[in-house]
């Protein structure tokens, strides 16, 4: 008996639990369910409010905080056509690739999808908060509108916060709202909103140079990655997928193919097939 209870004992350390006012649970709407509640996300504003250097809200460092209007966009393969389109997903890849294109001409307001250098993007949902620094690379993409766009007052903010939301605690403060309650969605105004701490020049400085060194060092692997990709392609006849363009029947948005009667395989579903696999 001893030792079940022992073993209960150490199951219920394994537990994350937390305690909260009936207040509290009345404002969030009587929700007793609890993945309502963070209580990661509540200790760590409470860790930046009982910082003992300076803080600031995120509005009073930066310039300007949005997203872009939603507006219809025209999808195309054609890369003499369309300008190259970033997915969220995509800018988390080694080497940031655009698989489709946008009809440019075709949306108003284009301007504001584009972005500049040592802008901060910001995931909104998916993998909600993943801080991303601009490099000068991104700025010939039309970037996805659900990314968050963050322009500082100067560059070493831009990169201090980098940092800042790449640890557990500046992600927990993006992902989770003010009761610490775990969110899917964010919004500019969540930023801007959030309080963090703000050491001093020296530091930020300091960091700000490290973050630099990183995105040089970053740069020139790209070079290197892309080189050996060349060789590989080169040597080996394997290429990158794009090269691979299937011939469709007809040039339209609904893209048509033939098969021969044992390539079909009985299958009839479209999706079965695909004419970039038998390329490969």
């Amino acid at each position: 008996m001893e030792s079940i209870e022992k073993l209960i004992l150490e199951e219920k350390k394994k537990i994350n639990w937390t305690t909260k006012n009936i207040s509290e649970i009345i404002i969030r709407g009587n929700r007793l369910d609890a993945t309502n509640y963070s209580s990661e996300g509540e200790e760590f504003r409470k860790i930046v409010k009982n910082y003992d250097g300076n803080i600031k809200q995120i509005k009073s460092i930066i310039d300007k905080i949005f997203v872009p209007p939603p507006i219809k966009r025209i999808f195309t393969d054609d890369e003499n056509v369309g300008t190259p389109y970033l997915a969220p997903s995509d800018l988390h890849q080694t080497i940031v690739k655009s698989e489709k294109g946008i009809i440019e001409h075709e949306m108003k307001d284009i301007q504001d999808w584009f972005v500049k250098e040592k802008w901060l993007l910001i995931t909104q949902s998916g993998l909600v908060g993943i801080p991303i620094i601009a490099r000068k690379k991104l700025e010939k993409f039309i970037i996805s509108q659900n990314m968050i766009r963050v322009i500082f007052k100067n560059n070493e903010d831009v990169n201090f916060l980098y940092i800042l939301f790449k640890t557990k605690i500046g992600h927990k403060l993006l992902s989770t709202n003010f009761y610490g309650s775990v969110v899917t969605h964010i919004e500019p105004e969540h930023v801007e909103e959030l309080t963090i701490p703000y050491p001093s020049t020296v530091i930020r400085k300091k960091i700000s140079e490290q973050v630099d060194i990183s995105l040089k060092f970053r740069d020139e692997a790209d070079i290197l990655f892309e080189k050996a990709q060349k060789t590989l392609a080169k040597h080996t006849g394997i290429n990158d997928l794009k090269q691979l363009k299937p011939s469709y029947l007809e040039s339209s948005q609904d893209r048509y193919f033939s098969l021969s009667k044992i390539q079909l395989k009985n299958r009839f579903d479209a999706t079965f097939h695909d004419p970039i696999i038998t390329k490969i």
